[in-house]
């Protein structure tokens, strides 16, 4: 429920107009948010990649994703979504 309150506050054209006028603790918290998000997006792709193809190719299509992740964030940010994914799975 708090995930869609913060959700329907981004469709809200003032806030999306102010977001840079927020104090620190709401835009941390957005951003917890959208981390928390992501996470939960790519368990989603996971396990849908693994009923439609397998699990060796759902695999392989991770570690994939994991190079280009951290090519792209480096391996910090990475090590931190792979640990939101891990709690989101358990």
């Amino acid at each position: 429920m708090k995930d869609l309150l913060q959700t329907q506050s981004f469709q809200d054209s003032k806030t999306v107009k102010n977001l840079a006028n927020l104090l620190l603790e709401q835009r941390l918290q957005i951003q917890e948010t959208l981390r928390q998000m992501e996470a939960r997006d790519w368990v989603k792709k996971y396990r849908k990649m693994v009923m439609e193809e397998g699990k060796s190719e759902a695999y392989a299509w991770w570690q994939r994703t994991l190079s280009d992740l951290v090519k792209k964030r480096g391996q910090s940010a990475v090590d931190e979504l792979r640990k939101r994914m891990n709690e989101i799975r358990s």
